[in-house]
């Protein structure tokens, strides 16, 4: 008796898959409706969204080159960002004809303008770079784009100021070590005509070493030279792509998840719809008993 009542407790509780079928059976306006209400739907996006293509660049940033072949940076990447963020706010609000005045391109060029994004600073050749993405409609234009951004973060009364003030260091420094080195090489000129016109061995004392400091110096009299003539840099781009496809939209994704959405909305409304007429039926019931 036990065993009865147990086998029938699991087939009241096992999921009837043909009963199911004919409850979608039943229902198959409701799947039909919302599989291709949905499945309509994507396609209309796939046909009305433009294609959108994509710059990928890798931008330095500013930097001074160090003796060794490293660099330093000048702006950080955050600050990077900051500048970016404004061009894109500028973008999202419809602000083209101020925005074309700022990256010095035509309006509609702007226009075809989606997004600029920036990402992943790191190092890379001793310097600190940084992935500069930039999405269009037109591809041809996005090289001038990315010009036109790297010119405009260049010129950037921020930028410019940093950039300035590595240069009036090292101008300073570069000056004092001009008037250090004149007056060592004298003092090293008279120290070693003292010894050598007197003869006489001073202990403890090394001439080499003198002569050891002023090539140092020369040395880094000529780092400095080199990097206020060509050592200083604004950003840099290292390298640039312009992809051959759209980037956005994924039209097979789309659709995919589309279909898929409107056939499982499709099953939810069906069997939600059979639930709810079984219910106003209880309901009826109880009221007529």
């Amino acid at each position: 008796m036990k065993d009865s009542l147990q086998r029938r407790d699991f087939y009241e509780d096992e999921i009837d898959l043909y009963e199911l079928f004919m409850v979608l059976k039943k229902r198959k306006l409701y799947f039909l409706v919302f599989t291709l209400t949905f499945l309509i739907g994507g396609v209309l996006y796939c046909v009305f969204s433009p294609d959108i293509y994509r710059s990928s660049a890798l931008v330095a940033l500013p930097s001074v080159e160090l003796h060794g072949g490293e660099s330093k940076e000048i702006v950080d990447f955050s600050t990077t960002k900051s500048i970016v963020d404004l061009v894109n706010g500028m973008l999202e609000k419809g602000e083209y004809v101020k925005l074309s005045e700022e990256l010095e391109l035509p309006v509609e060029t702007v226009r075809s303008l989606n997004s600029i994004e920036v990402t992943s600073a790191q190092r890379r050749g001793g310097k600190r770079v940084f992935v500069m993405k930039i999405d269009g409609r037109d591809k041809a234009v996005l090289p001038d784009i990315l010009n036109s951004l790297i010119g405009y973060l260049n010129t950037n009364p921020f930028i410019s100021r940093q950039i300035e003030g590595q240069r009036r260091i090292l101008k300073l420094q570069l000056k004092e070590l001009s008037r250090e080195l004149p007056e060592l090489e004298k003092e090293a000129s008279l120290i070693k005509g003292r010894i050598l016109s007197s003869q006489v061995k001073v202990v403890g004392f090394d001439p080499t070493s003198i002569d050891k400091n002023i090539i140092e110096l020369r040395e880094k009299k000529l780092n400095l030279e080199y990097t206020l003539s060509a050592g200083i840099h604004g950003y840099e781009v290292i390298y640039s792509a312009v992809t051959g496809r759209p980037v956005k939209p994924n039209r097979t994704l789309v659709l995919a998840v589309s279909l898929i959405t409107g056939i499982f909305t499709g099953i939810f409304a069906a069997f939600f719809a059979e639930w709810l007429e079984n219910a106003r039926r209880r309901f009826s019931g109880a009221q007529q008993q």
